[in-house]
């Protein structure tokens, strides 16, 4: 009986689908010799001797918690200083011990510069273009190829110069900046025999300037400010959930004890949330952690001056994410909806309200098409298909509705419970 191999084979050119870790390990990590990697935070939480993300606010340095990349391919891999030079090394030829990895025409391609990135303001280091997953620069005359990887808490960075077979690669545990470049450079000057250049003196003043502008820009935005100024609604009224189909839930909540203003979670961020001015709350900084610094909430209501929305500015370069209240109060409630069952009249008109099987309600006016009814908030409902049309049911006790009140664009209107015959 002879053996087959439990692995999947290829077969006509095409191999099966496998998982990025999974390729990864078996194609490049085990046949470089990769000793210590890992692809997710609470691997590297859990090594003995894994590194910690620091983060700077000013000249203020700070641990930061280890957040985690879920999407793998996008930097999602942790590894050592020794390992990362072991990959430097086989860019030069794409081998691994001698045997072949990847094809010298792959190198070519990876190497070789597609897209124009910029130019850089020092004439040692020109311009710098992207090829396929690898920068393509030169330095003092020399070609390279690099790399950089920016999280919370982390910067590094990878050259190598493969006329001189030599590479750089520089792992720090802070965020990113110009330690990364400023190492690298000091290094590639030492092997190369020519007289150094003082990056870190280039480099300073900029972070000097850096640090004042933090400064002017904070009291700038303070500045514009509009001081005195108070929410239009008592804090209360802003509570709730709000939602958007792309963005997801949005919860603003209070204390327990009422006794601080308002704090929102959005996906597993959040915290207090402090007034700026009217209806506009801003997140605070917390340069530690991956947040939305002085992000604006602002809140919006409707014709009624109830808060229905939250406009926020996730994105810098499109318009404001809307998220629209959740549906909440008694409109949720099924024994609500179906006191609101039942005939109501406005101008000698019936208009009958029905529950279906599933509780939904919905409404016809006499010699109309009926129209759904979707909840809104407290005893408010939506009128589907009909911008700006609402209807509100009016309940004078917990076991009675005896009105229904239209909330339209031109005007409001009563339309009391028919009178029992």
């Amino acid at each position: 009986m002879s053996k087959t191999s439990s692995k999947p084979r290829c077969r006509n050119g095409k191999c099966p689908a496998s998982r990025y870790e999974d390729f990864t390990t078996e194609r490049l990590m085990k046949p470089l010799g990769f000793k210590h990697f890992g692809f997710s935070i609470e691997a590297l939480g859990a090594a003995e001797d894994g590194a910690r993300p620091h983060a700077m606010d000013g000249d203020t340095r700070s641990r930061t918690p280890l957040s985690p990349i879920r999407a793998t391919p996008a930097g999602g891999i942790n590894t050592s200083v020794a390992d990362l030079a072991k990959w430097a090394r086989f860019l030069l030829d794409g081998k691994a011990d001698g045997r072949p990895l990847l094809s010298a025409q792959s190198l070519r391609e990876m190497t070789t510069p597609r897209v124009h990135m910029g130019r850089s303001e020092y004439t040692e280091i020109g311009a710098s273009h992207y090829g396929l997953g690898l920068f393509c620069e030169q330095y003092r005359g020399e070609r390279t190829i690099a790399h950089s990887g920016s999280w919370l808490g982390w910067g590094t960075l990878m050259t190598v110069v493969p006329e001189r077979r030599a590479g750089v690669v520089v792992l720090t545990n802070r965020a990113p900046s110009a330690v990364t470049s400023i190492l690298t450079c000091a290094v590639l000057d030492r092997i190369s025999g020519r007289e150094p250049i003082d990056w870190f003196a280039r480099f300073a003043p900029k972070r000097r300037q850096a640090i004042v502008q933090q400064a002017m820009d904070t009291k700038t935005r303070e500045a514009s400010r509009h001081s005195g100024t108070q929410p239009s609604h008592a804090l209360d009224d802003y509570v709730g959930g709000y939602a958007h189909p792309a963005y997801g839930h949005i919860q603003i909540t209070r204390d327990a004890d009422r006794s601080s203003g308002l704090h929102w979670q959005w996906r597993g961020l959040g915290g207090p949330l402090a007034h700026r001015h009217y209806d506009v709350f801003t997140t605070p900084e917390k340069p530690a952690e991956f947040h939305p610094d002085n992000m604006a909430l602002t809140f919006l209501y409707d014709r009624e001056g109830s808060i229905d929305r939250i406009a926020a500015q996730f994105e810098p370069l499109v318009a404001e994410i809307v998220f629209q209240r959740v549906a909440a109060g008694d409109v949720t409630d099924p024994a609500f909806r179906a006191l609101c069952t039942g005939t109501y009249t406005h101008s000698g008109r019936k208009i009958e309200v029905r529950c279906d099987a599933e509780g939904a309600l919905s409404l016809t006016i006499a010699g109309q098409p009926t129209r759904r009814l979707v909840p809104a908030d407290g005893r408010t409902f939506h009128i589907a298909q009909f911008e700006g049309f609402r209807v509100e049911f009016r309940r004078p006790s917990p076991d009675t509705v005896d009105a229904l009140i239209f909330h339209e664009p031109g005007g409001i209107f009563l339309a009391p419970r028919a009178v029992e015959p």
